[in-house]
């Protein structure tokens, strides 16, 4: 999992790190009980997310945009998604499919997992569950790792033996980090 380097002092860094720690999940609403939290598919059939997608635009308001910040998710549905909601003050902040990050770090990574289901089995996460694309998502971050996804997606699902990394994560973060409701962000500006 995720390994920090702690050059930066907690006072220099973002507020949402020195008030919350260097491991952060922000935890969405299950899409059983809003619909509008539900992932969909893009044109290009890839996996996109709406109101995850506008939560990482408020999570990434917490930021300067001088800092090294990076965005990383498994769908490329999303990665359209969240660079056409950039504000032009973040444009220049790169945002990535897991995959196309791979070798690379940043200073801060913002992680959105997209997948927000009423599927059961494998299908309820599909590739996000291989325990290779998760560690290149969770260990790309030098000072401050921030998750965007449903606590109840992940706590619900039924894992294959071997494929719950998420649920250990998410259990690791309760442990060292700290789990917050997306309602801190503060409200949407769309």
């Amino acid at each position: 999992l995720w390994k920090k380097d702690n050059q930066l002092n907690d006072s220099d860094l973002p507020s949402l790190f020195q008030k919350h720690g260097r491991l952060i999940f922000i935890d969405t609403p299950h899409s059983s009980k809003e619909k509008k939290w539900k992932e969909t598919l893009n044109q290009r059939h890839s996996r996109q997310n709406m109101e995850e997608a506008k939560a990482v635009i408020r999570a990434l308001k917490n930021f300067d945009p001088a800092r090294n910040i990076v965005i990383l998710t498994p769908y490329n549905g999303q990665v359209d998604l969240i660079r056409n909601l950039l504000p032009s003050k973040y444009e220049h902040i790169e945002v990535f499919t897991t995959d196309g990050f791979q070798g690379k770090e940043a200073d801060f990574i913002l992680l959105s997992l997209v997948r927000n289901n009423l599927l059961s089995g494998r299908r309820r996460w599909g590739f996000v569950t291989d325990p290779h694309r998760l560690n290149v998502a969770l260990s790309r971050a030098r000072e401050g790792l921030l998750l965007i996804s449903s606590r109840q997606q992940i706590e619900e699902s039924e894992m294959e033996d071997g494929y719950d990394h998420l649920l250990q994560t998410l259990e690791f973060i309760k442990k060292h980090g700290k789990v917050i409701p997306i309602q801190l962000l503060g409200r949407s500006s769309k």
